[in-house]
């Protein structure tokens, strides 16, 4: 087969060759205003995913995290675009200005120095060079992209969706150790499974050289090219393939993948709790810590989805209890209040608002102590922490001064265990 020749090429092509800096610029400054603006805009829906929809968010935390590791290796690779651009142009406007280039005879050095300025290249050699570098980085930021991004599709579709769909259909009461073994099985399944397609992409195609293997590989292969949307940066990745020294691209490739992993990690588990520790007398099983979330006068990034109240020290003979509502809770109340037989009565004088604050009022119990509290509910929608729920008020000025717990539960023919344990002192 023939190779393609240069001089084949139509004028257009090498003339847009010729101009594609312009482009690239200009696309450079467009991606990267789009790209600072989208980690918070995923940082809000995960927030928005953990409040209404399930409060287990580890497996669409790692997609968020993917993501933005995607988005933040394209940053990274547009910033340096950017930069390498910068002093390309420099340097074309250098050698319009000084089209000589350096004049080593006003320079007056000793032969030694004399030689080393000597050999530092000419303008368009230095031009041509940054040329390929800018073109190249331009490139290769967009491959790590895309790469990232079909591992989020590989993740999204094998994993994500699956535990979205059995989330949202299925009861947290119905979830048993058999059925939460058999996912966990899935999801270590799909892991390996993954892990083949990546060090398969990171040998630059090891699986794809023995004959045996390739057979055996070829149905695997083509599940990883739709899944991971292989198509947009194959011909990237083939051309360094075949243009670079493998033993650096491996090397590059391998530190990439590595970094990614662990960047990964720190994203998705940011927080104190992230960063390395030596503490090991600890637990955070429910009522041994204090979390700030259950805490509204603490303000923080991760209010509690079960319930909040306004402070650790209670002044005041009143608690305000605000417990958050999401789908998961919700399908849980519903089916407590028969929902579907009631929401389709057709009497103007049912009020149907009414109905469903005196069945969350019975759905939940509140408890201090040995105290027992019979609640009346309202609606709330608390504009701080964007969630909407059902606030409540007991009178708790019977308490002496001291440490208490709210405890927060369910139906017991429905829960086993509490919701939330929230300890606060009563301050006299």
């Amino acid at each position: 087969m023939d190779t393609p020749n240069s001089d084949l090429k139509p004028d257009w092509l090498k003339e847009l060759q010729l101009k594609s800096w312009e482009p690239e610029i200009l696309l450079s400054g467009i991606v990267l205003y789009g790209m600072f603006q989208l980690p918070d805009a995923l940082d809000s829906f995960l927030f928005f995913f953990q409040n209404e929809v399930f409060n287990v968010v580890n497996v669409m935390g790692l997609f968020v995290a993917l993501l933005k590791v995607g988005i933040n290796w394209l940053i990274i690779g547009l910033i340096l675009h950017l930069v390498c651009r910068g002093l390309w142009i420099g340097m074309v406007g250098l050698s319009y200005s000084f089209p000589k280039g350096i004049n080593h005879e006003k320079l007056n050095f000793r032969p030694k120095y004399l030689e080393k300025v000597r050999r530092v290249p000419g303008f368009e050699e230095i031009i041509l060079r940054l040329e390929r570098v800018c073109s190249f980085i331009y490139s290769i930021s967009f491959l790590l992209f895309m790469s990232i991004v079909g591992v989020y599709i590989y993740a999204i579709v094998l994993v994500g969706i699956p535990f979205i769909v059995i989330s949202l259909n299925i009861d947290s009461k119905d979830v048993n150790q058999a059925l939460a073994n058999v996912l966990n099985n899935y999801s270590s399944a799909v892991l390996v499974f993954g892990l083949v397609g990546v060090i398969d992409f990171v040998t630059m195609g090891y699986f794809r050289r023995f004959r045996a293997i390739a057979f055996i590989y070829w149905p695997v292969y083509r599940l990883f090219s739709y899944l991971t949307l292989a198509r947009f940066y194959r011909p990237t990745y083939f051309a360094m393939v075949t243009n670079l020294n493998r033993w650096w691209l491996f090397f590059f490739l391998l530190v990439f993948s590595f970094i990614s992993i662990i960047w990964v990690q720190s994203v998705q588990f940011s927080g104190p709790r992230a960063s390395f520790s030596m503490i090991e007398i600890w637990s955070d099983k429910e009522g041994n810590q204090v979390f700030e979330g259950n805490y509204q006068d603490k303000k923080s990034k991760r209010p509690s989805v079960e319930v909040q109240i306004p402070s650790e020290i209670i002044r005041d003979d009143v608690l305000r209890v605000f417990i958050p509502l999401r789908v998961g809770r919700q399908d849980s109340l519903k089916k407590f209040m028969n929902y579907d037989s009631i929401s389709n009565i057709a009497d103007e004088s049912f009020d149907q608002g009414q109905y469903y604050l005196q069945k969350t009022s019975e759905f939940y119990r509140l408890s201090i102590g040995d105290s027992t509290f019979k609640t009346k509910m309202y609606f709330q929608d608390v504009f701080s922490s964007k969630q909407k729920g059902f606030i409540t008020y007991l009178n708790i000025g019977f308490l002496n001064e001291g440490l208490y717990e709210l405890q927060v539960e369910g139906p017991k023919e429905m829960y086993d265990d509490l919701f939330a344990i929230v300890p606060f002192y009563k301050l006299n």
